[in-house]
């Protein structure tokens, strides 16, 4: 039999109860009397509960005591003080193997977490450089020209005490942040490829009170519609119904930002819902484009372009535009330009690219809301053409031929489905991400309520991370309604 502690043969084994190890017995002593507990599991132990092991066949014997031989008769007092040395290094070599073994355990352990934080620290760096990566795709792939604009007029009248470069550079602070939100935010279409899908008329609303209105602009993100009035700007809130009024005289275009800031052209001067201020226009307003975060609108008239906050503008370029878009992390402008659909950044008014479109009518153009895909319609007699321009590349990704005048398009959300709207029938083609292909669905009969060129999609990515359903309704301002529709099998 071995001792746990030395390592050698025992002379007088004992069993501990608690681990059931085999000990000299006077090395155990020894170890309970420091400390008190099983070498091996640690548990409290007493001298008194180590049970001896008997070793004869005949436990009366008693076995003589062993005579001391001649070699050591002489010095036995240095012998004894060696013995008990030797006794009391075995316990402390005892005592630091233990301790060795539990910190090599330790040490694994630290080892291991190290590892695991290293690796969390490598992801984390790395999804930071792909996403700087792909903004600066976004940006530099699209043929930045490095010279300026030859355009960009300065006004002499704007406020002096608002730093307007300031201004502008809250534009791509806002920019890198929307785009961290929009890359984190990753939805499904709810229904598999191969599910037929349809457009359901689920509910009608009134609007607009009593008030002749004669121009409106949705914002889908908090859920509000804005109408033009004769006196006023008439505001409808969906979340909790309330409606209230932004007087000014005559208006005759408005647009309401995510902070609920309503701006609006009388007369050719801008005027805001928040502020005193006003911005006069040096031509006729055609569209406001509110920012996708930020107080600050793009006016679009039939002279030149601006970016106003709501206090002055900010910057104006003598470009003449048709319809426009911003895109959803908010500084890339695409326009009809003549024959061409051109990007330009609002911050600078440099071009960033251009792209040629089917027909010169052209009827809408949107970005998608995975960032990278633009979205144009342009329309020749009968014939209808949607082209979906990849911005990474700067190429037509893809193009949907239409018999028929579409007048109007909605991309849902999840850029997998694409519907489509003529007079008296609507259809909608669907994406295959697997394939990269568009396919279309068979024409469908288009309810009698709708509108097609007053439709709006209601639901945003963050509706369909709540499980809420791809909604659609078109406006009737004759009847101040709305029809609402959903996509559903």
């Amino acid at each position: 039999m071995i001792c746990s502690i030395s390592g050698e043969p025992v002379k007088e084994p004992v069993v501990s109860p608690k681990s059931g190890a085999i000990f000299e017995k006077k090395h155990i002593i020894n170890y309970i009397s420091t400390s008190g507990t099983d070498p091996i599991t640690d548990e409290p132990l007493t001298e008194d509960e180590l049970i001896t092991i008997k070793t004869t066949e005949n436990s009366s014997t008693i076995a003589p005591p062993q005579l001391p031989t001649s070699s050591n008769t002489s010095i036995p007092a240095l012998l004894s003080t060696f013995q008990n040395e030797w006794d009391a290094l075995v316990l402390e070599m005892f005592t630091l193997r233990k301790q060795l073994n539990r910190a090599r355990e330790e040490l694994s352990i630290a080892l291991y977490k190290q590892d695991a934080a290293i690796n969390v620290a490598a992801k984390a760096i790395r999804e930071r450089d792909e996403a700087k990566e792909a903004l600066e795709m976004l940006t530099s792939s699209l043929s930045v020209r490095d010279e300026p604009m030859n355009d960009v007029i300065e006004d002499s009248k704007e406020d002096n005490s608002v730093n307007k470069m300031q201004e502008l550079e809250k534009i791509t602070n806002a920019r890198d942040e929307l785009f961290k939100v929009h890359k984190s935010q990753k939805v499904k279409f709810p229904f598999d490829v191969d599910t037929v899908v349809k457009l359901e008329l689920t509910n009608k609303k009134d609007v607009f009170e009593s008030e002749k209105v004669s121009q409106y602009s949705y914002n889908k993100n908090i859920k509000t519609i804005v109408g033009v009035c004769e006196n006023s700007i008439i505001k409808q809130s969906f979340i909790d119904g309330v409606t209230s009024y932004f007087e000014t005289a005559k208006p005759e275009l408005a647009a309401i930002s995510n902070n609920g800031v309503i701006a609006a052209v009388s007369s050719n001067i801008v005027t805001f819902s928040t502020t005193e201020s006003s911005i006069p226009l040096t031509g006729e307003p055609k569209q406001i484009i509110p920012h996708s975060s930020l107080d600050i609108f793009i006016i679009i008239t039939d002279k030149n372009w601006m970016v106003v906050n709501t206090k002055c503008a900010l910057v104006t370029h003598n470009i003449v535009l048709s319809s426009a878009a911003l895109h959803y992390d908010g500084e890339i402008l695409a326009a009809q330009v003549d024959s061409e659909i051109q990007l330009f950044s609002i911050i600078s008014g440099d071009q960033l690219g251009k792209f040629s479109v089917g027909y010169n009518n052209v009827v809408k153009i949107e970005f998608a809301s995975n960032g990278y895909w633009l979205l144009v319609l342009s329309v020749e007699k009968s014939t209808s053409l949607i082209q979906i321009f990849d911005l990474r590349k700067g190429t037509e990704a893809h193009k949907l031929d239409f018999n028929d005048t579409v007048l109007n398009f909605i991309i849902d959300p999840t850029t997998s489905a694409l519907l489509t709207f003529t007079k008296k029938m609507y259809t909608i083609s669907r994406y295959t991400k697997k394939t990269k292909s568009w396919s279309q669905g068979e024409p469908e009969n288009l309810d009698a309520s709708f509108n097609p060129t007053h439709i709006e999609l209601c639901t945003t990515v963050s509706d369909i991370l709540d499980n809420n359903p791809i909604e659609v309704f078109t406006v009737d301002l004759k009847k101040n309604s709305l029809v609402y529709s959903e996509i559903s099998k």
